[in-house]
């Protein structure tokens, strides 16, 4: 969990700290446009069908700091998928540095360790 507040956060605790100010919400939703509710400021913006068609983790809810009650609602499938995607690639790439690493140990351990252990037994049977 990232408890570093992003803009979103700052701009919401600026709104709640000035509720009447039209500039504030209207740069807010100019600068957010993956905003899908906002409510607590008087007026109540909700985007219905989003919100239904959008999975739990995929939706970020931010309270602000000063005002419990004022709360935003974000779509963050775009962000949720390019984490996948980076979990997906970085998984791969262990897997593959995994094997590879796996099959240089089993070489080395078959010429350090087990080719001597041949040889002496070879020559014993002699």
């Amino acid at each position: 969990v990232n408890f570093t507040p992003d803009g979103r956060q700052l701009q919401l605790d600026a709104m709640a700290r000035h509720p009447s100010s039209d500039i504030l919400r209207q740069s807010f939703f100019e600068a957010h446009s993956n905003i899908i509710e906002l409510k607590g400021l008087g007026d109540y913006f909700v985007n219905a069908q989003r919100i239904d068609e959008l999975r739990e983790v995929e939706k970020l809810s931010l309270e602000a700091t000063s005002i419990p009650s004022i709360v935003a609602m974000f779509d963050v499938k775009n962000e949720t998928s390019q984490t996948a995607w980076y979990s997906l690639g970085t998984t791969l790439i262990v897997t593959t540095l995994l094997g590879a690493l796996s099959l240089l140990f089993s070489r080395d351990a078959y010429r350090i360790m087990i080719r001597p252990i041949e040889k002496m037994k070879k020559t014993v049977q002699q």
